[in-house]
């Protein structure tokens, strides 16, 4: 069989760093030809969907107390797997985003002593995307971002996402795939502070 080329899903994230201000300004992107800006698919009126993918992006973190080396400051990429579920009676969609590692980081201990890891490693946190609504447009988005750690003492955590749905349908009758972004921000008992930015994707692998 020869694959349609045309039939596409990208997705993406782009840093900029402006040394004078001394900022960091981070995005992400997600497109493909499921995803027009007019979606005219019909969505189920009932049922529910679980669509499984990759999640990944970059992240910026500031080391407070309760990590190895306090006061340093590292920029990186992550990975993770992401996981989706629909309620079309309901329109309501949630999701979660685990074994997340981090991988290809760079930064500079307390001390100006600079340190890089090119290698994944677990990141010890999980990245939970609270229910929202479904658009009649197959578009969702929320800003219910809530961060967990079995490892660290979270005390506050934001973020929002938004995503939107294939307007092509798997044998099921569902949109065969969600595609979307997020960005949060979270700080631990110890003053560590993490802030990253991403795209995810899933499918309900219902289709060929």
């Amino acid at each position: 069989m020869v694959p349609d080329r045309s039939d596409y899903l990208a997705g993406g994230y782009w840093l900029f760093f402006d040394a004078d201000l001394n900022a960091i300004e981070m995005g992400a992107f997600i497109d493909g030809t499921d995803y027009p800006a007019d979606f005219t698919s019909n969505l189920p009126v009932t049922g529910t969907a679980t669509y499984r993918g990759r999640a990944g992006g970059l992240y910026v973190a500031a080391a407070g107390s309760d990590t190895l080396s306090p006061g340093a400051t590292e920029l990186g990429e992550y990975e993770g797997r992401a996981g989706l579920t629909a309620d079309f009676g309901t329109m309501r969609i949630h999701g979660l985003v685990d074994q997340v590692q981090t991988f290809n980081v760079v930064g500079q201990h307390a001390n100006g002593v600079p340190h890089v890891n090119p290698y994944l490693e677990d990141a010890n946190m999980e990245m939970m995307l609270g229910p929202v609504s479904i658009n009649q447009n197959g578009t969702f988005w929320g800003s219910n971002v809530e961060f967990t750690s079995d490892e660290y003492t979270i005390t506050s955590s934001t973020g929002s996402w938004a995503g939107q749905f294939s307007n092509v349908a798997d044998r099921q009758g569902n949109p065969r795939a969600a595609a979307g972004t997020n960005a949060g921000f979270f700080e631990t008992a110890g003053g560590s502070r993490v802030g990253l930015t991403g795209a995810f994707y899933g499918a309900t692998e219902r289709f060929e």
